[in-house]
């Protein structure tokens, strides 16, 4: 993720907060936004209409693909990776502004997230009967690209197999930039290859455990961090570096989002086979 993270006064030491630390009235298990999601989700909010957070790829596969295979092993992939089982939420109660606790005035309004795993849709489209399947594909990836996505709302992604002829489909996947990037989409492709090809009953091959680390982790390292005389050192470090600039705010800031999506739907060729996870990203296909 590539959002400014808006600094905040380093507490005292031995004060560190706790991911596990949940404000009254949030879900059991509610951790903090990261820096870079708060920078999302309040970009967000300043224009809920706007699509500009989304991001997407899709692959095409040469070859014949099991479509219930391919189903099952994307669905166990994901089933592995928290930031894809989040539920966004911005608790709105009153809060102690005492003492600055989990229900102080400045927590009470913070959005959190918390991993609940929800059932999803496999979107299953044929357009091989269409005069131009890969314009058709398209037309159909742009406008889900195209709609906006509240994270608190949700659905923050789409899956879609999509038929375009024997041996050929389109493998597209759409994500709201705050649970996932550009590099993520390549970690799902690779993952979602490793568990087909390990259910195909490939010899010698075997899914293994995901890489995931869970998202607690990541939350819990960051609030450390922020917590640190190295957090309070970096941000002095950083506040000298362009003394014309404006200094940084422990205030939450936002820019307005721009109408189009962050990026237009990119495309890469597979080999005959097993999806596989790219090399590298595909070139851009057309701006919707």
């Amino acid at each position: 993720m590539t959002a400014s993270r808006p600094a905040a006064p380093a507490p005292s030491a031995g004060t560190a907060p706790s991911a596990a630390r949940e404000a009254p009235g949030r879900p059991a298990g509610a951790m903090p936004l990261t820096g870079a999601q708060e920078g999302v989700w309040y970009g967000q909010r300043l224009d809920p209409a706007s699509p500009a957070y989304n991001t997407a790829e899709y692959v095409e596969i040469h070859g014949p693909v099991d479509p219930a295979l391919f189903e099952r092993s994307l669905r166990l992939a994901i089933g592995e990776i928290d930031a894809l089982n989040v539920r966004f939420g911005q608790e709105q109660g009153a809060g102690d502004d005492a003492g600055g606790g989990a229900g102080s005035a400045a927590d009470r309004d913070r959005p959190y997230q918390v991993v609940e795993p929800t059932d999803w849709p496999l979107h299953r489209l044929d357009v091989a009967g269409a005069p131009d399947p890969r314009a058709a594909a398209e037309e159909w990836m742009r406008a889900d690209l195209a709609r906006p996505v509240r994270p608190e709302a949700g659905p923050l992604f789409t899956q879609a197999l999509i038929t375009a002829g024997p041996g050929r489909a389109f493998w597209y996947q759409r994500c709201h930039h705050i649970v996932l990037d550009a590099y993520g989409f390549s970690q799902v492709a690779r993952r979602t290859a490793e568990v087909y090809t390990a259910l195909a009953g490939a010899p010698g091959e075997g899914a293994g455990a995901g890489p995931f680390l869970p998202l607690r982790a990541l939350v819990d390292e960051e609030v450390a961090y922020r917590a640190s005389e190295r957090f309070a050192a970096d941000r002095a470090y950083w506040g000298t570096c362009s003394p014309t600039s404006p200094r940084w705010s422990a205030s939450r800031t936002a820019s307005p989002c721009p109408r189009r999506p962050s990026c237009a739907v990119r495309r890469a060729s597979r080999r005959p086979g097993p999806p596989r996870s790219p090399r590298r990203p595909g070139r851009p296909g057309p701006r919707p």
